[in-house]
């Protein structure tokens, strides 16, 4: 059992001096010692010689550099790949007439009416002549069908539609009930209700021949209205030039059918719904793009959603100078 002996001791103020000024170096033999921290020091060394014996290793002095350079159990490994991604360049472009509206340039008339800017905002003429009319004729034939459809009556068959939005009954033959307080003539008397089912069931947008296999990675889930889609982003940015900021979010359709696109969002205010990607004005709220969100992709080399999305919405933005 050792003991705490404290050891006093006196220095003049000439040593004192001496041990400030003096310039000491790692060297032992000046050292003043007593009788125990002599025997303390004399442990130590012998303590500390041994005798080490250094052999020639086996591996040259490359493999010795490759060993040491193997991530240890404890040390995250990163497996670094090269990516080709180069960055957009948004330059602003001299001379762009930011949010110019091109809705005038669309018809000749000089009093424009709801119905004259709604066509030329969402080119739905063109859509029905050259989309709708001609591929619900295709699908009918398709499965073995007579159908024939005129732009008039797919025109009519649409607006029926709208009204049917906002005056909403059970079922949509409610609209042809003979009761006075159920039927709406209003919808009744534009066509019969054989010729508004007739076309209910052919309605298509896409030609099933050029459906790709669902097998394959890059399947588009959205095949059936991808050529709506399509139409409606060409038609808005056509309607109006790009503004300077845009912001780009998501927007929730209300649907509680069976769907494998159908999302649920547990704390949204709408939860089961279609989710769509939009690009709008941030001030005005103008949409001029979107897209509609089909589910993870299985194909290709995928960046993160937030990432992926917006660098697809803004793809056509490179140059002109917009803010995101």
């Amino acid at each position: 059992m050792s003991s705490n002996r404290r050891r006093e001791f006196s220095l003049r103020q000439d040593e004192i001096i001496e041990f400030l000024m003096a310039d000491y170096s790692d060297n032992e033999e000046g050292l003043v010692l007593d009788e125990e921290d002599q025997t303390f020091l004399e442990q130590d060394i012998e303590t500390g010689i041994s005798t080490v014996e250094i052999e020639p290793g086996s591996a040259s002095p490359e493999e010795n550099i490759i060993e040491n350079q193997q991530p240890s159990s404890n040390v995250p490994y990163f497996n670094w790949r090269k990516n080709s991604y180069s960055p957009h360049n948004f330059c602003e472009m001299e001379g762009y007439n930011f949010g110019e509206v091109h809705i005038f340039d669309q018809t000749s008339d000089t009093e424009l009416t709801p119905v004259k800017i709604f066509n030329a905002a969402t080119g739905f003429e063109k859509l029905v002549e050259e989309i709708i009319v001609r591929e619900s004729i295709r699908y009918a034939h398709q499965n073995g069908r007579s159908f024939t459809l005129t732009d008039e009556e797919d025109k009519a068959f649409f607006g029926m539609n709208f009204v049917m939005v906002y005056h909403c009954l059970p079922t949509f033959r409610s609209y042809w009930s003979t009761d006075p307080d159920m039927g709406v003539p209003y919808i009744a008397n534009v066509m019969p209700i054989n010729c508004f089912e007739e076309i209910r069931t052919n309605l298509h947008f896409s030609d099933n021949s050029n459906e790709p296999n669902r097998t394959d990675p890059f399947y588009d889930r959205a095949f059936k209205i991808r050529p709506v889609i399509d139409h409606f982003n060409h038609a808005f940015q056509r309607a109006m030039a790009n503004t300077k900021t845009q912001a780009i979010d998501e927007h929730m359709i209300k649907f509680k059918g069976h769907n494998i696109m159908r999302q649920y969002v547990k704390n949204k205010p709408i939860k089961r719904a279609f989710k769509m990607w939009c690009r709008a004005c941030s001030s005005t709220g103008y949409l001029f793009q979107f897209d509609l969100y089909t589910g993870k992709k299985r194909g290709g080399t995928e960046t993160g959603l937030g990432e992926s999305v917006v660098l697809q919405l803004s793809e056509s933005l490179q140059g002109i100078g917009c803010e995101i």
